[in-house]
């Protein structure tokens, strides 16, 4: 049996099981030089950063929702970075530059497209064209709009207090979101009167723009 090593110490005492694995010559490398920056032992360190990963997929999660929602936005945020060069001094963030702003919409766009479910959605009303998705888009933006960044932090959902930070972090992009209940009606008529069809009404947009 070989000579067991000094007890654990530190925030990590206690511990009981032994993990042997083998690693790459450059990864060892990287976490002797990490545990002697950090004062902890190469056996401490290695803990550390695993139950630091296991922190950082949950917070993932709460963030995105799901590994595969993160994943996406990570992807739009690629090609964000591939159209506007944050670290060009004098570049107009994408959402205040027009022509960076259709960019990054179309690669988007395109991005959506080719990611799409076989076979393809085909809506046959106008709600399903305009209706849902882009109701909640408005919905998020009125939240957004009308969230408080002075509200009582003790008496406002961690809801609440991320909308607030939305629209902080947006800015002028949130400030000047439209979000006209009357358009999205307008446009849903428009095309139920070329399609011969009558649209379905959202209840909650009666006497909107309209008389009844």
């Amino acid at each position: 049996m070989g000579k067991r090593g000094p007890a654990p110490k530190g925030k990590y005492e206690g511990k009981s099981k032994v993990l042997s694995t083998r690693i790459r010559p450059d990864t060892r490398k990287w976490l002797e030089e990490a545990a002697k920056k950090s004062g902890r032992s190469l056996s401490q360190e290695i803990e550390h950063r695993l139950r630091w990963s296991f922190d950082q997929d949950e917070l993932t999660v709460q963030t995105f929702g799901s590994r595969r929602n993160y994943a996406f936005m990570r992807s739009i945020a690629l090609l964000m970075e591939a159209i506007w060069d944050p670290d060009k001094s004098d570049a107009t963030h994408w959402l205040d530059d027009p022509q960076a702003f259709w960019q990054v919409r179309e690669a988007t766009n395109r991005l959506f497209d080719m990611m799409q479910p076989q076979p393809p959605f085909q809506p046959t009303n106008p709600y399903e064209m305009f209706g849902g998705g882009r109701r909640a888009a408005r919905e998020l933006m009125e939240d957004i709009k009308a969230a408080d960044p002075a509200a009582d932090l003790d008496r406002t959902s961690e809801r609440d207090r991320l909308l607030a930070r939305l629209q902080e972090d947006l800015g002028e992009a949130a400030a000047r979101a439209n979000v006209d209940r009357s358009s999205l009606e307008t446009l849903k008529r428009a095309l139920a009167l070329a399609l011969r069809q009558e649209p379905e009404r959202d209840d909650d947009n009666i006497g909107e723009g309209e008389s009844e």
